[in-house]
């Protein structure tokens, strides 16, 4: 009553302006038979009033194109226009749900995946590639859609599918994925804080491609946690660190599968399986054959006795290892009690950079202890990223590591620290006594075949006067240590440039000694 007070002869006014050339209302007319786009267009832009996504674009231009391209006909005619559509918009989406960003949308997410899926299967089909190809998938891989030309190369009655085989797998695989141990892997793209499609490393994209392929080849049936195992070591068993790289990972994974019928693949741990691999492994000399190798040993260990599958899972899920374990598969050493908890304490939080972690220094001072007289080293590089740590403890240090892992329940690392005595040219001995070198260097250890015979710490990546002669160091600060009432090393080292040599500190305060730099 009060309002109808209030609009009295009002309404009038309202109409007429309905009337005017400067209406504040406005309706777009969209001609669906002249676009030749069927009601579900109409009812996506109705129910809410905004402009299609580039996913919608995407989809509504790849069904015009199965329904027009004369070898999909019959594909089309089967049934699976139809199926595409009802799924895309029900089923598949619900597998994105749960990454969906702030504003309830997961438009992005899905186009991404597809992107993602043609491209892997792009760069390992045969034939010239095409720049702009990697260009839209790749570098543009965020940026508006706006043409289906390029993607007409990539769409055939194949590719569609698989596409459809791994999103209809996916529907049933989903609760089994977080399964695997690598740490922050998403098989499903993801929202950043501020509502942009996160990018994808290369190694979580040759996961993807082979997660894809086992979901297109088997389905959900047979060993998928088995493959999973295996796929995950192959793909983060070290840095991929350029698209060429990239490339040529998943072409091995594609090798791998393809040796493969669907029956070993679903028992990838069966001796017609491993008998397939042995023979890719003996044919190739790159990283990718000799992870493949040590994959090979670990399930011929796990059909020997299924009840170190579990360890196994354990040892490799470990950050500065990260699926490569060869230093781990002594026989003898996977016998030692409590193995994993035991190098989970050694080696701390995981942390990018050693002279971050007072732990990790402690064990690379307790391995070089441990290392033969003998042990020489014209470029040993520890204090570096975890593909490094992987590298060099399953290679240079590969032996003194498993030592230690073998006595500890004897000694501490602290004990065999302490018992390492001087020895003459002894360029270990400062690295093993003082923490304060691996704070202060690059962790680069050179050898440089001059009068001095001298090996180097490198301050930076590149030798420069800062650099640490360790022989000589050595020396000093073991007098030092004798010339000490109560016995210490140093604490901090501050290089001169001035003066050419280095202020090495002892405690808090301000008390230092001078090391001469010896050029």
């Amino acid at each position: 009553m009060v309002l109808s007070k209030f609009f009295n002869g009002f309404e009038e006014k309202l109409f007429d302006r309905l009337f005017i050339n400067d209406c504040p209302i406005k309706f777009y007319h969209l001609d669906l038979l002249g676009i030749k786009q069927s009601d579900n267009l109409y009812v996506k832009m109705n129910a809410r009033g905004e402009q299609l996504t580039s996913f919608e674009n995407f989809k509504a231009d790849l069904v015009g194109y199965l329904s027009k391209k004369d070898d999909l006909k019959d594909f089309v005619a089967l049934g699976n226009k139809k199926y595409i559509l009802k799924k895309w918009d029900v089923d598949w989406t619900d597998l994105f749900w749960n990454e969906r960003g702030k504003e309830d949308g997961v438009d992005d997410l899905f186009f991404t995946f597809i992107k993602r899926f043609l491209l892997n299967r792009y760069i390992t089909s045969d034939g010239e590639k095409d720049v702009m190809i990697y260009k839209i998938l790749y570098d543009d891989e965020q940026k508006e859609y706006t043409s289906f030309k390029l993607y007409e190369s990539l769409i055939n009655e194949s590719c569609i599918n698989d596409l459809i085989a791994v999103l209809h797998n996916l529907k049933n695989l989903k609760a089994i994925l977080p399964l695997l141990r690598v740490k922050e892997y998403n098989f499903f793209p993801q929202y950043d804080e501020n509502g942009n499609v996160k990018s994808a490393t290369f190694q979580d994209r040759v996961m993807m491609y082979g997660i894809c392929l086992y979901l297109q080849k088997v389905g959900n049936k047979g060993s998928f946690n088995q493959w999973l195992r295996v796929l995950s070591n192959l793909s983060y068993y070290n840095e991929i660190p350029s698209f060429k790289e990239y490339e040529s990972r998943l072409k091995f994974i594609n090798i791998i599968v393809d040796i493969l019928d669907i029956t070993n693949l679903q028992n990838v741990y069966s001796k017609d399986a491993l008998n397939a691999w042995v023979d890719i492994a003996d044919n190739g000399e790159t990283e990718n054959y000799t992870q493949l190798k040590e994959e090979i040993v670990k399930v011929k260990k796990i059909n020997d006795d299924e009840k170190i599958e579990e360890l196994l899972k354990n040892l490799e899920s470990l950050w500065i290892l990260s699926g490569r374990i060869d230093c781990l598969l002594d026989d003898d050493l996977l016998k030692v009690k409590n193995l994993y908890e035991i190098i989970s304490e050694l080696i701390g939080e995981n942390s990018r950079y050693l002279y971050n972690s007072e732990k990790l220094i402690l064990l690379f001072q307790a391995i070089l202890a441990v290392t033969k007289d003998d042990f020489a080293t014209s470029g040993l590089k520890i204090n570096d990223e975890h593909d490094n740590f992987r590298k060099i403890l399953n290679g240079e240090l590969k032996e003194p590591f498993q030592n230690i892992l073998k006595n500890l329940n004897n000694k501490f690392l602290e004990d065999i620290i302490g018992e390492y005595k001087y020895k003459d040219n002894d360029w270990k001995y400062a690295l093993i006594k003082d923490k304060s070198l691996w704070k202060y260097s690059y962790g680069k250890i050179g050898q440089h075949w001059d009068d001095t015979n001298e090996y180097y710490l490198y301050k930076g990546t590149n030798r420069n006067d800062a650099d640490i002669p360790l022989i000589a160091y050595s020396k000093f600060i073991k007098e030092q240590y004798e010339k000490e009432d109560v016995k210490r090393f140093p604490t901090k080292i501050e290089y001169q440039k001035e003066n050419r040599n280095w202020k090495v500190y002892y405690d808090d305060d301000d008390k230092w000694v001078e090391f001469p730099s010896c050029s």
